[in-house]
Protein backbone atom coordinates (compact mmCIF):
# COMPACT_ATOMS: atom_id res chain seq x y z
CA UNK A 1 0.00 0.00 0.00
CA UNK A 2 1.43 3.35 -1.03
CA UNK A 3 1.52 6.19 1.51
CA UNK A 4 -0.12 9.21 -0.12
CA UNK A 5 0.33 11.56 2.82
CA UNK A 6 2.24 14.74 1.96
CA UNK A 7 5.95 14.70 2.75
CA UNK A 8 7.11 17.41 5.16
CA UNK A 9 9.07 20.20 3.49
CA UNK A 10 12.81 20.16 4.11
CA UNK A 11 13.89 22.77 6.62
CA UNK A 12 16.13 25.54 5.41
CA UNK A 13 17.66 28.59 7.05
CA UNK A 14 18.74 31.64 5.06
CA UNK A 15 21.31 34.07 6.45
CA UNK A 16 23.27 36.59 4.41
CA UNK A 17 24.28 34.95 1.12
CA UNK A 18 23.93 31.46 2.65
CA UNK A 19 21.18 28.84 2.83
CA UNK A 20 21.54 25.89 5.21
CA UNK A 21 19.67 22.61 4.62
CA UNK A 22 20.30 20.60 7.83
CA UNK A 23 18.69 17.33 6.73
CA UNK A 24 20.69 17.34 3.50
CA UNK A 25 23.93 18.36 5.27
CA UNK A 26 24.21 21.14 2.70
CA UNK A 27 25.30 24.77 2.97
CA UNK A 28 25.04 26.94 -0.12
CA UNK A 29 26.60 30.33 -0.72
CA UNK A 30 24.48 31.60 -3.56
CA UNK A 31 24.30 28.56 -5.82
CA UNK A 32 27.66 27.07 -4.76
CA UNK A 33 28.02 24.38 -2.07
CA UNK A 34 30.31 25.28 0.82
CA UNK A 35 32.55 22.38 1.83
CA UNK A 36 32.93 21.88 5.57
CA UNK A 37 33.48 19.04 7.98
CA UNK A 38 30.60 17.17 9.59
CA UNK A 39 31.23 18.45 13.09
CA UNK A 40 31.55 22.05 11.91
CA UNK A 41 28.25 21.55 10.07
CA UNK A 42 26.61 20.20 13.25
CA UNK A 43 27.84 23.21 15.23
CA UNK A 44 26.60 25.67 12.61
CA UNK A 45 23.23 23.93 12.56
CA UNK A 46 22.67 24.16 16.31
CA UNK A 47 23.63 27.84 16.29
CA UNK A 48 21.33 28.61 13.33
CA UNK A 49 18.44 26.70 14.92
CA UNK A 50 18.62 28.94 18.00
CA UNK A 51 18.99 32.53 16.78
CA UNK A 52 19.51 35.09 19.49
CA UNK A 53 19.99 32.43 22.17
CA UNK A 54 23.06 31.70 24.21
CA UNK A 55 24.24 28.16 23.47
CA UNK A 56 26.64 26.75 26.05
CA UNK A 57 29.92 25.03 25.27
CA UNK A 58 28.47 21.89 26.82
CA UNK A 59 25.47 21.91 24.48
CA UNK A 60 27.68 22.46 21.44
CA UNK A 61 30.06 19.68 22.44
CA UNK A 62 27.15 17.30 23.13
CA UNK A 63 25.70 18.01 19.67
CA UNK A 64 28.93 17.61 17.70
CA UNK A 65 30.50 14.81 19.77
CA UNK A 66 27.63 12.77 21.21
CA UNK A 67 28.76 10.00 23.54
CA UNK A 68 32.38 11.21 23.45
CA UNK A 69 34.45 13.15 25.93
CA UNK A 70 36.44 15.85 24.17
CA UNK A 71 38.43 18.87 25.24
CA UNK A 72 36.97 22.33 24.68
CA UNK A 73 39.84 23.00 22.26
CA UNK A 74 38.07 20.70 19.76
CA UNK A 75 35.14 23.09 19.86
CA UNK A 76 37.42 26.10 19.34
CA UNK A 77 39.09 24.50 16.31
CA UNK A 78 35.78 23.63 14.65
CA UNK A 79 34.24 27.03 15.32
CA UNK A 80 37.28 28.72 13.79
Amino acid sequence: MKDSSPKPAARSFAFGPFVLFPERQLLLKGEQPVHMGGRAFDLLTVLIERPGELVSKGELIARAWPDLTVDASNLKVNIA
